[in-house]
């Protein structure tokens, strides 16, 4: 093995955050509802350049009030210190692409950053990053953006999210300089280290068995490559040798992968097992490299597992008791059907790849039909489900981003293997009752509006949107809707994203800091569906603040 210094390639990252606001003149508005995700870091981008950038993610979270001025050097080492909006904007300027390096992200959302070297936007925001894909969602605050707005610089307070971290000796614009030894990159004194687990069978491409091991890197080199040494222990046999320079995948993902494995990041290896019988027992022994061709600081680990068939848990017929809404599943597809504008709904999924261990399904929607007609959909074609079942009830959250919380999402159960009868549409219209519920504190804010809301149809509301006017003054106080708007008594958003038939729950809204006295009128409208739309009723509620 060689002991040169490790060559640190161009790494990329990109970030989904979900919080960004827009602001009012003076003090911050409730922001919409996100979900943080596992910590990992992205690929390399393959593109050479003068300038190297090494992007990181931190494994843990901080609030933004926790002091990060040291997070990327403790978790990374010498050398590392927080991405400052300066930092992303010379990357892009070099001829690097955010979209590439956000393919290769692991469905993170959120990570903290500075911009000219300040953490603080205010003395309550923090500057963060987020993508917008090139579409900045309407109502919200964006400081700087990259690349007609597929990469923006907001703020927000009352988050929990990991640090982007950056390798570099040159300190932000604006930026104190930063110590001799926090600045200088140094290469790792002690060799390469990894953990090395079995994760799970599954098929890649026209082969049905592909072993894949979790891998952890425990040091602060970037491994580079890696090889595979298979061995059939039941039948005596090797059945899987080979190198790659492009070993490191996402979850559910099948090679070729990604070009390298950051420090304290996790990813994926995966190798053909062809078509074992089930209680074959095998070994497999696994070297990564510092260097690729097998080359630089090498280490090997080694691990025992057993083939089994995989069961199916998810597969068969699934109803949704409230809604009659049907799910039917088999090892490929996946059809939901339910009314929707008084007539019945198909979506139509194929089942790219699946995890039995962790309950997670990757889709990707194929045809939406209505009325037997097929029509077209405004939502992202890659869609991902996850799942946890107990006897025969499973509780099911399907979305965009992966992976969306099981615990969140709607209770089905299990129907058999065949198709019932196709659902029907709920009974009668939909229809709610709202009254005045008093107001509370939620977070930094001393008065959030609660209204109490009793759904008094066979139908499930999905969203709910809220309009709230100052009649005294006449001005505009509140206005935004919310797909996880239902809370629980004196609650905050968000809360649950379904309002079942014959329920109750509270919604909520920031009135600021009204004088005793003053009337307000708000309006209150349900939706069957996300979005704010779907069939959709209002309510309309009178009340006054009182201390």
């Amino acid at each position: 093995m060689k002991n040169s210094p490790v060559l640190f390639t161009i790494i990329g990252f990109s970030l989904l955050i979900a919080a960004c606001q827009a602001a009012p003149p003076a003090e911050p508005t409730a922001y919409p509802t996100y979900t943080p995700y596992p910590t990992y870091t992205p690929a390399a981008n393959t593109q050479t350049d003068n300038m190297a950038f090494v992007f990181a993610l931190t494994r843990a979270v901080y609030f933004d009030t926790d002091d990060t001025g040291n997070a990327c050097s403790e978790a990374f080492g010498p050398g590392w210190r927080t991405t400052d909006w300066s930092d992303l904007a010379a990357y892009v300027d070099s001829g690097y692409s955010l979209e590439t390096l956000n393919e290769s992200l692991n469905g993170l959302e959120q990570a903290w950053v500075s911009l000219d070297g300040e953490a603080w936007y205010s003395q309550q925001r923090r500057y963060f990053v987020e993508v917008h894909n090139r579409t900045l969602p309407d109502g919200w605050l964006t400081h700087a953006e990259l690349d007609e707005h597929y990469l923006d610089l907001g703020s927000w307070y009352d988050m929990e999210i990991p640090v982007l971290c950056i390798q570099s000796d040159e300190t932000p614009l604006g930026a104190e300089s930063a110590s001799e030894a926090d600045a200088s990159p140094q290469t790792p004194e002690s060799p390469p280290t990894f953990a090395l687990r079995f994760h799970a069978i599954y098929p890649c491409g026209e082969w049905p068995n592909y072993a894949v091991f979790e891998v952890e890197s425990t040091s602060i080199w970037i491994l580079q490559s890696a090889h595979f040494e298979i061995f059939d222990n039941t039948n005596n046999q090797a059945v899987y040798s080979g190198n790659n320079d492009r070993p490191f995948l996402k979850e559910n993902e099948c090679p070729p992968g990604d070009t390298i494995l950051p420090p304290y990041n996790t990813r994926y290896l995966a190798a053909n097992l062809h078509e074992p019988d089930a209680g074959t027992e095998f070994s497999a022994a696994i070297t990564l490299c510092t260097e690729e061709g097998i080359q630089g600081e090498c280490v090997t680990e080694v691990i025992d597992f057993v083939f089994e068939d995989q069961e199916i848990p998810f597969a068969g017929i699934w109803k949704n008791e409230p809604t009659g809404m049907m799910l039917e599943i088999s090892e490929t597809t996946l059809v939901q059907r339910f009314s929707y504008q008084s007539a019945m709904r198909e979506i139509h999924y194929t089942i790219v790849s699946y995890d039995a261990v962790e309950g997670h399904l990757d889709l990707l929607t194929e045809r939406v039909m209505q009325a037997g007609e097929e029509v077209e959909y405004d939502w992202a074609p890659e869609q991902y489900l996850s799942y946890i079942i107990t006897s025969d009830v499973m509780k099911m959250f399907i979305g965009p981003n992966p992976y969306p919380v099981a615990a969140s999402g709607v209770s089905y159960t299990r129907q058999g293997t065949t198709a019932p009868e196709a659902a029907q549409p709920p009974e009668g219209e939909p229809s709610f009752e709202a009254a005045f519920a008093g107001t509370h504190p939620c977070g930094n804010w001393p008065q959030y509006a609660a209204f109490q809301i009793e759904n008094t149809s066979a139908h499930t509301f999905e969203s709910v949107s809220l309009i709230i006017n100052d009649i005294t003054n006449d001005t505009h106080v509140y206005g935004g809707s919310n797909d996880r708007g239902f809370v629980e008594a004196a609650g905050c958003p968000p809360g649950e994203s379904s309002l079942p038939p014959n329920s109750s729950a509270q919604v909520a809204a920031n009135i600021h800091e009204p004088e005793p006295g003053t009337e307000f009128e708000a309006i209150l409208k349900l939706c069957t569906q996300d979005a704010a739309e779907g069939e959709c009723v209002s309510q309309k509620v009178h009340f006054t603040f009182d201390e």
